[in-house]
């Protein structure tokens, strides 16, 4: 029984939990069956858009990320992680919060912060990025939330965003002054 109740939490930290079902001989012989213990399921949700499909290289742009506690069950120890691209050459940014506190208030570069979320609540962080001057092609940019170990997570698949629609479109400043010499 030991070896298949470690098996069978294993498989509840992956999320594999739907068509589990434990079986245990009981002292007269008879078998008793359980169901996993889904008290530490959880649905922790991430969303990133920088609302825009075009940016120019050189200049500031912002990304709103919301990370949220879409279960049944608080969190402890989640993390929020966003790395930029070498096409962002600077970020800065600020987290405010619903029905929760911000770990920082603010912060500069990469984002990767260690959040407690009750249940209903979100933090809304707002990255001013700058893109670098020599940037080209499509800014692509991801950010995620992972959950503590030991804890279920219901929907895996919006653990992770990503905006990904920018294009860059470099601009020049070309000015013509004309010669007054005859």
């Amino acid at each position: 029984m030991a070896r298949f109740n470690e098996a069978a939490r294993e498989r509840r930290a992956r999320g594999d939990v739907a068509n589990m079902l434990q079986v245990q001989l009981k002292a007269d012989g008879k078998q008793q069956h359980r169901h996993p213990d889904l008290s530490q399921q959880v649905d922790l949700a991430i969303t990133k858009t920088d609302g825009v499909t075009t940016a120019i290289p050189g200049t500031s742009h912002i990304y709103t990320v919301v990370v949220s506690n879409l279960g049944q069950n608080p969190v402890t120890g989640a993390t929020v992680v966003d790395n930029f691209s070498s096409m962002i050459s600077s970020a800065q940014w600020t987290c405010t919060a619903t029905g929760t506190t911000c770990p920082n208030g603010t912060g500069t570069g990469n984002l990767n912060e260690t959040v407690n979320l009750p249940v209903g609540s979100s933090l809304t962080y707002r990255i001013v990025t700058r893109i670098s001057p020599s940037a080209t092609g499509i800014l692509v940019n991801m950010a995620m939330v992972d959950i503590p170990t030991g804890i279920s997570d219901s929907n895996l698949t919006n653990n992770m965003a990503t905006d990904g629609n920018t294009t860059l479109v470099p601009t020049s400043d070309l000015v013509i002054q004309p010669n007054a010499t005859p």
